[in-house]
């Protein structure tokens, strides 16, 4: 069985966020959407 991480900010079950969800046997965590703050920021590149 597989397993899936769905990344969001609801409150609701994850059935409720996704319905379609429930038709599938794996195993779905929830995780928020947004990450903690990094300590240094983002590199830009040049192109």
């Amino acid at each position: 069985m597989s397993s899936l991480l769905l990344l969001t900010n609801a409150l609701q079950p994850s059935t409720e966020v996704l319905p379609a969800l429930g038709l599938l046997l794996h195993n779905v965590r929830v995780a928020p959407a947004e990450g903690p703050p990094s300590s240094t920021p983002p590199v830009p590149t040049s192109s």
